[in-house]
């Protein structure tokens, strides 16, 4: 160091210092440091003291750190007594944190294991848990202490052991068990484990506890009183359900050596024992007999019932029955005995005055009019008593002075008569001496006869039969007069009796009956007795043929006629007549008018009914129908005639007013140029699709509004005379319709209300056969063009022509009309199935066309609805993703693609408005059919209906065309005008004058005509327009190539000239100089990258001209590789490369798709083909770090 003058040395710990002390060391020799607190040099080992490498410095630690490697708080290697190191941040802290424990030996605060909440000595060491977990003692570890022989003690937090009788607990002794181990049972009363083996307690192994028998059970196997298995002292176990009881109840004896109470015999009441015979009393209708104590019925013989003591006794010895001990208590006898009934004793009864009844084995007393007999009744008498004599038939004691009977003094027995005598003197039916009631002694035989055959007749008075007068069958006297039936040929008149042969005027013969019977009183003869069997009359009377009654003819319905004398009836329409004839009426009944000597009900045309004459009285000459005799009275006229104001019938170009000729010929010409105007357009219409190859709905919008006019006349309104002639000169007849014969020659009818007034048929044929019918040629043209295209496979010309038409036409062309042709169609066939009652094949035929219409539009419309409305979901493969999100839904087919393909796609009405403008046909058709009944209502749905439309195209303008547009909102703004006029017609329609009524009606054409002629200007325009485009194209294809688009993003695009085939055909050698240098000339300048990445763009381009042999396509291929580095500048890597590629693909293919194996990506560079043909870019996708530019096509523009 220098002082002052003089230089000194350091201090010899020091390398350089500022004094001479050993603290003024500026520096330090090797393996010393610089203690910068007091400036001396040291090994810098003390505590609280680090080595700063860099300044060679011994600098302090922390104040927390013993040692450190650092200053901070954080960079401690030890720490002082008390505190510990802790190894996440090397801090020195107290340690004395949940989670964290204090190893004393390595001086360290270390983390506990997760599962503790504090620990000590080891991470594993819990002293506490965390919430749900509980400290096991036996290793301190914290568990959730749900395992059997552990309960958690949630007061300490920790898991401890269960008494050793338990398998889960509450508590650590034995009386806090909540379940037991097996062998153990659940004590409920204390939450003890036992094994539950002594009285009064048995084991319920479900429930795995031991439960408390019922208090009447020694022993049990359940909780109820049913559930014993032995009983206490004083009871005994009843089998039958295991109770124990006192066993003092009848039908039960208590056995006291088995200590169980069991079951008397069934026939004992109480017993001493289970056998029958230890019955000690018995059960009602039972009695004891007391010989072996068994209880029986006592009701065989020899014993009786003694019902007091309730036992069964033997009878006295004489008795078989009996009710007592005694000799007359017997109740039957051993047989030779009988009961004697007087005193109920057992007699031999052989004495007079008694029998034996062998039946009831008792001896019972006889009749007192018997001597002896064998029964108590007085018809049971064996002999009789002296003065009484015994009827043998029927062993009774009788005087024998009865009717009936007679004494046979030989025998001395009363015998009976013949059973037809009352009295006789004999056996003999001949011994009659009286007959009973209902008989008559014949005299001739005394006999007793009922006297009812013929020839005799019964005296009541004498009570005897005699014979009757000789000319009756039967009789009630012997006179002549006092018949009552004759012999055949002769009938009983009933005015005397008699028996006449009755062929005398007023009566005739009854046949059935046999009798001479009155006519009535107005026939002179007759075959009956009614007014209306007569046969001929008295004068002044004639008979009614009709009913055989006479009449003097000169009522209703009836007329004399004069050669036969008869009265006839007159014909159903005649009220009074001359003749049988319906035309020799004189008069009519109500509801029928007199009319050439007939009745009529008069509704022809050319007359009317004259109320008054009850007439039918023709019309004026000029009227078709009328109500009255004058011109002025027509209510409709004849073809070639129209009714005026006045309701006359005018001729409609002669005969009307010098003013109306020109209205007529005004309204005769607008309908003849709205006609052809309207064939010209459907013409036109037909070839559209063809034209512009089937993909537009511009001719559905024509034949949509086409049929709306045709459709609009059925609102059932009073339409002016002349709209209404101007609509039936409307109709369409572009086709003929050929089905109209079958019309006249099956009697079709015509529909109802509005359909009636113009002649609508009910078929579906008869109104739109020429729709139908161009329905049917664009389905046979289609599968004639497949048909065609499947024929000429081997010749490729050919059939690549037909193949292209039939793309071109398939199923758009028909759908064109098919979905134009909706409302028309779908409307007569509803009217078909509703109205038609026909039933000839004509009209069958017409059902089954009607009801294919009705399902095949839902069907279809539901098939276009899934293909309009599919959402898009793009596969992206890992080679190419797509760059650009593609659209919401997927392409719909090219071959029904006119459903879509002129139609916006950002919302789903535009995409369906083809098919939402379907409703509003079915909307408009439903009321045309069911409303007839309202024409004003249907007009007001027909405006509603038409404006809500509208407003639909007017708000969303569907159509990707403004020209579609324009033909849509022209259309319905028509067609508004047309419901607002039939509205108006409605509501004054019985107010309006002729004038008036006539302006409407003009009206209603001009708005007609204007739309229709519209629309026929706007087809032929775009009929033009596409006959222009197609010449245009095939004149420009020789000379015009397309130009290539290079595209890097969408704000960045260069477009690289034409390739003249002039000059590609001049250097065949070398056909790509020419392009690469004119490719040149635009990329050369620096590439305007967007990326970091060094972007490849390949162009792929025809070159020559494409060979075509038979059919295919052979094309010379030139690939064009341009490398850019990172600032966009081309590289030398840049190549152009000349490959030839040949395809062998049919010329007829289409397959849009980015392949470039197709023939139209192939030739998409051709001078052959117009601009027209590529339309736009379809996307580019970067494959393995290569942009491809690819196109969508136009086949519009390709021959």
């Amino acid at each position: 160091m220098i002082s002052g003058n003089a230089c000194t040395t350091c201090d010899p710990s020091c390398n350089g210092c500022t004094g001479p002390s050993s603290n003024e060391c500026s520096g330090c020799y090797s393996g010393k440091y610089l203690k910068l607190d007091d400036n001396s040099c040291t090994a810098c080992t003390s505590p609280g003291y680090y080595v700063v490498s860099a300044t060679q410095t011994c600098e302090p630690c922390d104040a927390s750190c013993k040692s450190c490697t650092g200053s901070g708080d954080t960079d401690c290697l030890s720490c002082y007594t008390g505190q510990y190191l802790l190894s996440a941040n090397n801090s020195c802290v107290s340690c004395d944190v949940d989670g964290y424990y204090q190893d004393a030996l390595a001086q360290t605060c270390n983390e506990c294991d997760t599962s503790c909440n504090t620990c000590s000595e080891s991470a594993t060491k819990c002293l506490s848990c965390p919430t749900g977990k509980y400290l096991l003692a036996s290793n301190n570890s914290c568990v959730s202490c749900d395992v059997d022989g552990y309960y958690q003690d949630t007061l300490a937090q920790t898991c401890k052991a269960c008494d050793t009788s338990c398998q889960t607990c509450s508590g650590s002794g034995a009386t806090s068990c909540l379940s037991c181990s097996s062998g153990k049972y659940m004590l409920a009363v204390n939450n003890s484990c036992v094994s539950c083996n002594v009285n009064g307690y048995y084991q319920d192994t479900i429930a795995q506890t031991c439960n408390t028998c019922d208090l009447s059970c020694q022993t049990c196997n359940g909780a109820a009183a049913t559930n014993c298995l032995t009983c206490n002292t004083g009871k005994y176990l009843l089998a039958a359900n295991n109770s124990c009881v006192a066993c003092d109840v009848d039908g039960y004896y208590q056995d006291t050596l088995a200590q169980t109470c069991e079951a008397c015999d069934t026939s004992c009441q109480t017993c001493s024992g289970s056998a029958a015979t230890s019955c000690v009393s018995c059960p009602t209708g039972k009695y004891l007999l007391a010989s072996n104590n068994s209880c029986v019925s006592c009701d065989v013989d020899g014993y009786y019932q003694d019902t007091v003591a309730q036992t069964c006794n033997t009878c006295d010895s004489s008795c078989e029955t009996c009710n007592g001990t005694a000799a007359i208590n017997c109740l039957s006898c051993d047989t030779g005995k009988y009961l004697l009934a007087t005193n109920n004793s057992c007699v031999s009864c052989d004495v007079d005055g008694y029998y034996q009844d062998t039946l009831t084995q008792t001896c019972n007393v006889c009749d007192p009019d018997c001597q002896t007999c064998n029964g108590s009744s007085a018809t049971n008498c064996l002999s009789c008593f002296t003065g009484k004599y015994l009827i043998v038939a029927i062993h009774s004691c009788v005087s024998c002075t009865e009717n009936g009977y007679y004494l046979d003094s030989a025998t001395q027995t009363c015998n009976t008569c013949d059973p037809d005598c009352e009295t006789c003197s004999g056996p003999s039916a001949t011994n009659c001496l009286s007959c009973h009631t209902g008989k008559y002694l014949l005299t001739a035989n005394n006999s007793c006869v009922s006297c009812n055959v013929n020839g005799y007749y019964q005296d009541t008075s004498t009570q005897t039969c005699n014979t009757c007068d000789a000319s009756c069958q039967t009789c009630s006297g012997s006179s002549g007069t006092n018949c009552l039936s004759c012999y055949t040929g002769k009938y009983l008149l009933a005015s005397n009796n008699s028996c006449v042969s009755c062929d005398v005027d007023g009566y005739y013969q009854d046949t059935d009956t046999q009798t001479c019977k009155a006519c009535d009183a107005s026939c002179q003869t007759c075959n009956g007795a009614a007014a209306t069997s007569c046969l001929s009359c008295y004068a002044g009377e004639y008979l009614l043929t009709a009913n055989n009654s006479c009449v003097s003819c000169t009522g209703d319905g009836v007329y004399l006629d004069s050669g036969t004398q008869t009265c006839k009836l007159c014909d159903a329409s005649c009220q009074t007549c001359s003749g049988s004839s319906a035309t020799s009426c004189l008069s009519c009944y109500s509801g029928k008018y007199f009319l050439d000597n007939s009745c009529v009900s008069c509704d022809v045309d050319g007359y009317y009914q004259d109320t008054s004459t009850q007439t039918c009285k023709t019309c004026d000459a000029s009227c078709k129908t009328c109500n009255g005799p004058n011109p002025t009275n027509c209510l409709s006229c004849y073809s070639g005639k129209q009714l005026n104001q006045s309701n006359s019938c005018v001729n409609k170009t002669s005969s009307a007013p010098k003013e109306s000729t020109h209205l007529t010929d005004l309204l005769n010409n607008t309908a003849a140029v709205a006609q052809v105007t309207l064939q010209m357009q459907s013409a036109t219409t037909s070839l559209l699709p063809i034209l512009i190859r089937g993909a537009s709905t511009t001719a559905v919008l024509m034949v949509n509004f086409v049929s709306d006019v045709l459709l609009f006349r059925f609102i059932n309104v009073r339409f002016p005379i002349n709209f209404v002639e101007f609509c039936k000169n409307l109709y369409v007849n572009f086709l003929p319709n050929i089905y109209l014969r079958f019309e006249d020659e099956y009697d079709i009818p015509d529909g109802s209300g509005k359909f009636g007034e113009f002649e609508m048929s009910t078929v579906i044929f008869g109104n739109c056969g020429n729709t139908l019918d161009r329905e049917f040629i664009s389905l046979l043209l289609i599968f004639t063009l497949i048909f065609m295209a499947w024929v000429t496979k081997k010749f490729p010309r050919v059939n690549s022509a037909f193949k292209t038409w039939r793309d071109n036409h398939k199923w758009n062309f028909f759908l064109t009309f098919f979905i134009g042709d909706f409302g028309e169609l779908y409307l007569f066939s509803m009217l078909q199935l509703k109205e038609d009652r026909s039933r000839s094949w004509y009209a069958w035929y017409g059902y089954f066309i009607s009801i294919a219409f009705l399902a095949s539009y839902p069907l279809l419309t539901s098939y276009f609805i899934y293909l309009l409305n599919r959402k898009a979901a793009p596969k992206v493969s890992d080679e190419v993703k797509l760059e650009k999100q593609p659209s919401l839904w997927r392409e719909v087919p090219l071959s029904v693609n006119m459903i879509s393909t002129d139609f916006k796609k950002d919302h789903w009405i535009k995409r369906n408005f083809l098919l939402v403008t379907l409703i509003e046909h079915l909307l408009n058709n439903l009321h045309y059919l069911l409303f007839q009944n309202y024409g004003t209502f249907q007009a007001v749905i027909y405006t509603g209906i038409t404006l809500v439309f509208l407003m639909l195209g007017l708000i969303y303008r569907p159509y990707t065309s403004k020209l579609q547009n324009m033909i849509f909102g022209l259309n319905y703004s028509m067609k508004l005008v047309l419901g607002i006029l039939a509205i108006y017609i409605g509501l004054t329609q019985t107010e309006t004058s002729e004038d008036m009524s006539n302006s409407i009606g003009w009206a209603l054409i001009g708005v007609t005509v204007t739309a229709i002629s519209c629309n026929a200007v706007i087809v032929v325009g775009i009929l033009f327009s596409s006959m222009v485009q197609t010449c245009r194209a095939r004149l420009k294809k020789k000379s015009q190539v397309l130009p290539l688009e290079i595209v890097e993003s969408p704000t960045n695009i260069v477009k690289l000239s034409p390739l003249k085939t002039e000059s590609l055909e001049a250097s065949s050698k070398d056909p790509f100089s020419l392009f690469s240098q004119e490719f040149k000339s635009i990329m050369g300048t620096p590439y305007s990258g967007t990326g970091s990445e060094t972007p490849t763009v390949t162009i792929l381009a025809s070159s020559g001209r494409t060979q075509r042999k038979r059919g295919l396509l052979s094309t010379r291929m030139i690939s064009l590789n341009i490398d850019a580095n990172e600032s966009g500048e081309m590289t030398n890597s840049s190549q152009f490369k000349v490959r030839h590629q040949d395809f062998s693909k049919a010329i007829d293919n289409r397959n849009h798709d980015t392949s470039m194996n197709d023939r139209e990506e192939c030739n998409s560079f051709e001078s052959q083909y117009t601009p027209a043909f590529i339309k736009s870019r379809s996307r580019q996708t970067l494959v393995n770090g290569t942009k491809i530019i690819r196109f969508n096509f136009d086949e519009a523009a390709n021959e």
